[in-house]
């Protein structure tokens, strides 16, 4: 039996709906602190005295239009009330164009919160409405709208104390409410630097985390979209076993069929849902990249623009002040969009691990007595501390996988624009650079794969103390303690290589941009007594050989981080995310412990 299948219905999984009416009796009657759900709150509170007043309403108009007594004359009292009640339903109005500007993640889930202002501002209007027709029949007092009014004010009480109790007792998170301004600048983050320079800071400063960014409303959103997923395989399944069964086109039936079962056990499942829910939200940091990187090559060719200006006596001083101009604010708008980029990858980042680990960890409660014998606890928390981390990583470096290889091009086409055929040599250097690091990425590769000798540590540690009393009765501790240091030694020996791997690439890479300056410079002036270093060459080429120098200093951390990733998803036998989608993958039900 897989141990980390999720526990599914026998049946499809069925679409979760837009909005549970039940109660939560955990939330309203078995608490020290009682409320009622945010869903029940804009629904049936809401609704009950608009229903009240809708379905009673064509009956008593009926009545006042039978039992008139005159015309009664405006007076203040009437005005005042026509007033509070238009601010009333204007409020509504306003309520209903904020939600569908600022909070479009919620009408997605929960369509409710986008129509309850709506009707309750209708409401409110028809309320005007019958108020307006009580005085033309000449009706002093309307116990019809008392009650409606009464109603209301009781309904509202529920949500105007969550919303007290949230002002009063949370700390939210300023970046909910900032402006457009204010985020792409990061100024909602000033008040808490302020805090920190003047104060150390307690746990009390720090706000509380978004909802879109708590685990709770991380993990039911993906369970939303994984059982969508499991749905529509467990359809393909049905279908493929179906036209099996009837012996229809059966070698393309069952061609199919294990292809469907070598995607579910390679995680294909879970990362495609993992990518329908975060996708969107890192398509934007994509974005920002990609106008980050036009800024930044934009930089060099306005600078060699400014420094043909200053070689040219007969140029108008204006062309001098618009290029100066134009670097500045290319390099303030290169700066904004890298920092909304990293901004944006590091939060999809730690939301794809704070989805991993609550399914890991979730999965872990449920699984059977078999399973507990081959997955001990401490490798669930090995598998959640340290390899959802690479993932992590990888997620938060991911663009540099496709991004880099462009940058180097860009910046050696434009070296070659510059120097001419010189560029060649920077060209050699940076493929005398890529094989050695490519090498130390495959070696750093086999040593993650001995990173079992961790696992093995964690479980004998766990054996250990399961069983302390016996070790101590027969004065064990010596033979288990070598055993352990063994293990540890092991590790060790494995992480030193690794880091010192990892160091040699980094120092490379590091050396490369002086490497190439240092060649393509060389060779230029060597090839040609003509050619000669003047101010607008050696300034450009070191703008794009610095530009050079970020995607080589990336691509050791990214490679590593990519090969480690496929090794923990593809080959570790024990601490690796295949724990997660291999196991985790499975539609079907797994029978209970």
């Amino acid at each position: 039996v897989n141990p980390f299948r999720l526990s599914l219905p026998s049946d499809p999984c069925p679409p979760p709906p837009y909005c549970s009416l039940p109660q939560d009796w955990n939330r309203t009657w078995y608490t020290a602190s009682p409320d009622l759900t945010h869903c029940f709150q804009n629904t049936v509170l809401v609704w009950v005295p608009c229903v009240y007043l809708w379905l009673l309403a064509p009956f008593y108009c009926l009545h006042l239009y039978c039992h008139g007594n005159g015309r009664i004359r405006i007076s203040c009292l009437c005005t005042a009330k026509m007033v509070l009640g238009f601010l009333l339903a204007s409020f509504g109005f306003v309520e209903f164009f904020y939600i569908l500007l600022e909070r479009s993640g919620e009408i997605h889930q929960h369509m409710v919160f986008l129509l309850s202002p709506i009707v309750r501002s209708v409401t409110v209007i028809l309320a005007l409405f019958i108020i307006q027709l009580e005085r033309l029949r000449g009706c002093r007092s309307s116990v019809f709208l008392f009650l409606f009014w009464v109603l209301a004010v009781v309904c509202s009480l529920v949500p105007l104390r969550a919303k007290i109790q949230l002002a009063v007792d949370e700390n939210p998170c300023p970046v909910k409410d900032a402006s457009f301004l204010s985020k792409i600048l990061f100024w909602w983050f000033t008040g808490l630097v302020v805090k920190g320079y003047r104060s150390p800071l307690e746990a009390d400063d720090l706000w509380h985390l978004r909802d879109e960014d708590s685990s709770d409303k991380i993990l039911s959103d993906l369970e939303k979209e994984w059982n969508a997923e499991c749905a529509r395989i467990q359809k393909q399944e049905k279908v493929l076993a179906s036209g099996t069964a009837l012996g229809a086109k059966l070698p393309d039936q069952a061609q199919l069929l294990r292809k469907l079962q070598r995607e579910q056990s390679s995680g294909f499942f879970l990362l495609r849902t993992l990518t329908r829910k975060f996708g969107p939200y890192f398509l934007t940091g994509t974005l920002c990249i990609v106008f980050h990187d036009a800024f930044m090559f934009a930089i060099p060719q306005v600078l060699s623009l400014l420094l043909g200006f200053m070689r040219d006596d007969e140029a108008p001083l204006w062309k001098g002040y618009f290029y100066a101009t134009l670097i500045f604010l290319l390099s303030c708008l290169q700066s904004l969009f890298n920092h909304q980029y990293m901004y944006t990858c590091f939060t999809v980042g730690m939301r794809v691990k704070t989805a991993v680990m609550g399914l890991v960890y979730r999965k872990s409660l449920v699984i059977n007595s078999s399973a507990r014998r081959t997955c001990t606890v401490g490798e669930i928390v090995n598998l959640v501390s340290a390899d959802t981390q690479k993932l992590m990583d990888f997620v938060v470096y991911f663009n540099a996988v496709w991004l880099a290889p462009i940058e180097i091009a860009l910046c050696l086409f434009f070296l070659w624009q510059h120097l001419g055929p010189s560029a060649l040599a920077g060209i050699a250097t940076v493929i005398l650079i890529f094989p050695l690091n490519g090498y130390i990425a495959k070696k750093r590769s086999k040593l993650q794969v001995q990173m079992k000798f961790m696992d093995g540590r964690i479980r004998l540690m766990n054996e250990i103390l399961s069983g302390i009393k016996i070790l101590k009765f027969y004065a064990w501790e010596k033979a288990f303690l070598e055993q352990v240091l063994g293990y540890r030694e092991k590790e060790l020996q494995a992480l030193k290589k690794s880091q010192v791997l990892y160091s040699i690439s980094f120092a490379s890479f590091n050396c490369s941009s002086f490497l190439i300056a240092f060649a393509m410079f060389g060779v230029y002036v060597t090839i040609d007594a003509r050619n000669v270093l003047d101010a607008q060459k050696v300034f450009v080429s070191m703008a794009l050989i610095n530009i050079l120098k970020t995607p080589l200093s990336q691509l050791p951390f990214v490679m590593s981080t990519t090969m480690q990733v496929t090794v923990v998803t593809h080959h570790h036998p024990i601490s690796q995310l295949s724990l997660i989608t291999t196991r985790l993958v499975s539609c079907h039900s797994s029978p209970p412990d």
